[in-house]
């Protein structure tokens, strides 16, 4: 009897540190995972705000754009023998616009196309972004470095990202599974090309803003000298 007591007793003290060393560990992750996330967000936003960035992003884009997504679009009008624009380029489509173009381009147009967006056009999205995170973050840099929380704006091209992403995704998709039709997943395709140049309109706004807001302090500062 009292050998059951004392085991039943040892295993509760077992059980007990167990659970409490289980929620100090958890505890000890989570303090951890906010600390490198909030650590990760401050490089970040310096990393951003570096003038030399937006040269080496900016000669990134033009090497990228010039070289490889031209080339893509080309090689797509050659394959297919005809003057067509890849999805990515339209602002929003229907299947009524969506299958005739799958036909035009023809079984090697598909082919190739869909080899593109899983490939060059999965590097072009995030050169685009570094090079908008860098370019908001040196037009806005005195004004974040004064108010820590406009560090925000440096984070809205990643919202052309995502939505190009999803874009790729769901044009592969449809590329792959030709002459299939599957109608709800054009319209999505077409919610999320949409998005991305509404997104990508929102980074030069905030762009062109934060060069104005710049501009017309050193006016200001001018003046006062």
């Amino acid at each position: 009897m009292i050998a059951n007591i004392l085991t039943f007793a040892f295993a509760k003290n077992i059980l007990a540190n167990f659970e409490q060393n289980t929620k100090e560990s958890t505890n000890f992750y989570i303090f951890n995972k906010k600390f490198m996330i909030k650590n990760f967000i401050r490089w970040f936003v310096h990393f951003s705000m570096r003038g030399r960035n937006v040269l080496l992003f900016l000669g990134l884009y033009i090497m990228m754009a010039a070289l490889v997504m031209s080339e893509g679009a080309t090689q797509i009008k050659k394959l297919s023998g005809k003057d067509l624009d890849p999805l990515d380029l339209f602002f929003s489509y229907s299947p009524a616009i969506v299958y005739p173009l799958l036909e035009e381009y023809g079984e090697n147009g598909r082919a190739f196309y869909a080899l593109f967006e899983m490939t060059a056009d999965a590097v072009y999205p995030i050169i685009y972004t570094l090079l908008f995170c860098s370019l908001i973050g040196y037009a806005w840099k005195s004004f974040i470095l004064k108010k820590f929380q406009l560090a925000l704006l440096i984070f809205i091209p990643f919202l052309v990202l995502v939505f190009d992403y999803a874009e790729n995704t769901c044009i592969v998709v449809l590329l792959k599974n030709y002459p299939t039709q599957i109608d709800w997943l054009v319209n999505l395709s077409s919610i999320f090309t949409s998005s991305k140049w509404i997104s990508l309109a929102l980074c030069v706004l905030v762009l062109l803003a934060g060069l104005g807001k710049k501009g017309l302090d050193l006016l200001n500062t001018r003046s006062k000298t």
